[in-house]
Formats: structure tokens, C-alpha cells, sequence
């Protein structure tokens, strides 16, 4: 059941801008709400897969080689969406998956019952969903940036960089721990910090666990 603090979340979600009556929406998709301890992985959760929006906690995108090597892909907190990709893809299956970070509520809406709707809220949903494809394509390309860089300096930098951009500040707070971060750029955790503690003492940058400094381009 779709609770007053979920329509506060929804109400912020880029899919439902402009939409006035979200509830409605909701039932005319048929929504489906689900509780997550921490710590989950969500995958395919039905076929073809479900568009899945956060509400509550956090989660970490990731995917794994047949090596068992994880990259994290991105991490989503209350109003982002998994899925989005795959679902208007017309794929069966999950290519990344999701593992809850802490006590997560999520709610899923089938590829079927959002093709089959006709209202025009339904419509304004679909218009959105189009936009915020394009802004995740445009973050893997962000991402894919960083990932070309050949050494764990430059990549540090560069993602440093994006983020101290985004959000228009020196000082920044990065939503990874130290194994996340790593999983992020590629890299192994150990020479990471090793990289990070040259980069310190160098005057680069400057940091306490998850807030850095920018002190230097150079």
C-alpha cells in the first residue's frame, strides 16, 4: 500500500514530474510494494524485469565479470530508479544487479501494465522516463571518461573532479567507502590508498573518510 512518505518521495522522482495524481498513476500500473534488509540483492524479479524505484534507504549498482571482480556502477538512495535501462529495452534479464545498503522499501511496476496504460499522466510518465534514460547515458559516459584514464592518479582526479563540479565546491563529499570507491574506478582497494596517501602528502588533495579537498589541479 502506497504510504503518505512515499508519495512525498515520488512526488520528488524525476519520472513523475508534472504528474498530478501519482496515486492514481500507481494503481493504474498496478504497483507493488516490497520491504529489504540490508544487504539483498535484487535481480530479476520477474520476465521481463521490473522498473524498480527507491523509497526508502539505499542500494549499490554493480556487476560482476566471470572472475568474480565487482564494479560498481553508481549508488542510489530514495527517488532513484533501477531498471529504467532494461526495462524499455526489451531485454529478460538484469545486466547489473542491486544490493540494499541498509532497511530499503522499494516499489516495482511491470513493462506490461506501463505499456497498456492510456492516461494522460501515463504518457507525461513516459515522456519523463525518456528524459531520464538520457541523463544515465550521459553519466556513463561521465564514467567512461574516468575509466579511460590508464592510472589510478588520473582516474582519482578525474572522478574527484566531476563531482567537485556537480556539486560546486572544493570540499565534497563522495557517497563511496573505500572498497566502494574502489569497485568504482577499477581498482584494487590497497593500492587505492596507497595512491591516496601520495596524493595527500603531495598537496593535492586532502580528506577524512568520505569528505575530500581539492587543494590542487596540478
Amino acid at each position: 500500500v502506497i504510504q503518505k512518505e512515499d508519495l512525498i518521495i515520488l512526488s520528488k522522482c524525476a519520472l513523475f514530474k508534472d504528474i498530478g495524481d501519482i496515486d492514481a498513476l500507481i494503481n493504474e500500473f498496478k504497483g507493488s510494494i516490497s520491504e529489504h534488509s540490508k544487504g539483498e540483492i535484487i535481480k530479476e524479479v520477474s520476465s521481463p524485469v521490473e522498473l524498480i524505484i527507491l523509497l526508502k534507504g539505499s542500494a549499490v549498482i554493480y556487476s560482476d565479470d566471470y572472475l568474480g571482480n565487482r564494479s560498481i556502477i553508481n549508488r542510489i538512495s530514495a527517488g532513484d530508479i533501477f531498471g529504467g535501462a532494461h526495462i524499455f529495452s526489451g531485454t529478460n534479464s538484469y545486466i547489473t544487479e542491486m544490493v540494499t545498503t541498509e532497511q530499503t522499501r522499494l516499489l516495482s511496476i511491470k513493462k506490461d501494465y506501463i505499456d497498456s496504460a492510456e492516461s494522460k499522466n501515463a504518457k507525461i510518465f513516459l515522456s519523463n522516463a525518456l528524459t531520464l534514460i538520457s541523463e544515465k547515458c550521459l553519466f556513463f559516459l561521465e564514467k567512461n571518461t574516468i575509466l579511460s584514464k590508464r592510472k589510478i592518479r588520473e582516474r582519482v582526479l578525474a572522478y574527484l573532479s566531476d563531482i567537485s563540479k556537480k556539486q560546486n565546491s572544493k570540499y565534497i563529499r563522495i557517497p563511496f567507502n573505500r572498497q566502494e570507491l574502489a569497485d568504482y574506478l577499477g581498482v584494487d582497494r590497497s593500492a587505492l590508498s596507497i595512491e591516496l596517501s601520495k596524493m595527500k602528502k603531495e598537496g593535492l588533495i586532502d580528506y577524512r573518510k568520505n569528505d575530500f579537498k581539492i587543494k590542487s589541479a596540478e
